[in-house]
């Protein structure tokens, strides 16, 4: 069982590279790479209904692209994304 500090982090959790990599899917495939030698994390987000991103304005498009392209490929879907957006009054 994974500890929930580690799902707090997204970059932990998703094993994305600290390194620039300037190339979309190079990052996805350094980050699927590094899913593949950590199965726990893998079943996390095989299993997962729900991502919540906790100050959703300090995302780059990058890593939510980066997000969305390797939640379709781990869960072998068209489609990942549900966007629900909730503002307070």
């Amino acid at each position: 069982m994974l500890d929930w500090y580690w799902i707090q982090c997204i970059h932990l959790l998703f094993q994305l590279p600290c390194k620039k990599i300037s190339s979309l899917h190079r990052l996805v495939e350094s980050a699927v790479n590094g899913l593949l030698q950590k199965p726990e994390y893998m079943e996390v987000l095989k299993s997962m209904h729900v991502l919540f991103i906790d100050e959703i304005g300090q995302v780059s498009a990058k890593l939510l692209s980066t997000l969305d392209i390797l939640l379709r490929q781990i869960r072998k879907q068209q489609f990942f994304w549900r966007i629900i957006n909730h503002s307070i009054p």
